[in-house]
């Protein structure tokens, strides 16, 4: 097993090579100088590799431990790598989505289904009212921030436009829900 002591003193080769701690867990050095983690495992008779990041950043008590959530991970039958694909995939998919572009869709919705052009216009309106939120990802939007937009067009004195700001936000919430973004 290796130690920290251990590890400061890997030096860079011309090639790179692995220095193993345990159960799979090893240190790729790399020409660079850079010192990678590494599990390697089998899953369904196939070797694979899940990369576990870089020392220092990840410690050898912290490379162990994910080690070992990686180990667990097998012993539920579900495969490391590609579990940490899917939760990346998601991340991504959840940083795109933003309020604006939700509420776009919605709005298309909307014309799609008829609308009057004012009620179209309105939309958009109520839209460049929620500038606050819009660039945010939906899922990701607290109901403090949506009542923050709303406190600040409530300040002006449009209460009103206020009550209808919520109810149009409430509305492009329920389609991403449906539509399985939040």
């Amino acid at each position: 097993m290796l130690t920290v002591v251990q590890i400061r003193a890997l030096k860079p080769a011309e090639r790179p090579y692995k220095v193993a701690d345990s159960d799979g867990l090893y240190l790729l050095v790399q020409p660079s100088g850079a010192l990678l983690w590494r599990f390697r495992y089998r899953c369904c008779g196939i070797e694979r590799k899940l990369s576990l990041g870089s020392f220092p950043d990840v410690t050898l008590v912290q490379a162990r431990r994910k080690r070992d959530e990686a180990k667990a991970e097998l012993d539920d039958g579900i495969d490391p790598v590609e579990e940490k694909r899917q939760r990346r995939l998601k991340a991504e998919l959840a940083a795109q989505t933003t309020f604006a572009l939700v509420a776009g869709e919605y709005i298309e919705k909307m014309e799609r289904e008829g609308r009057s052009p004012a009620t179209i216009k309105k939309a958009r309106w109520f839209l460049a009212l929620l500038d606050g939120i819009a660039k945010r990802p939906i899922a990701a939007i607290t109901p403090h921030e949506l009542l923050d937009v709303l406190k600040r067009v409530e300040r002006r004195g449009h209460h009103e436009t206020a009550l209808r700001l919520r109810s149009f936000a409430g509305r492009v919430f329920r389609y991403g829900f449906a539509t399985l973004r939040t």
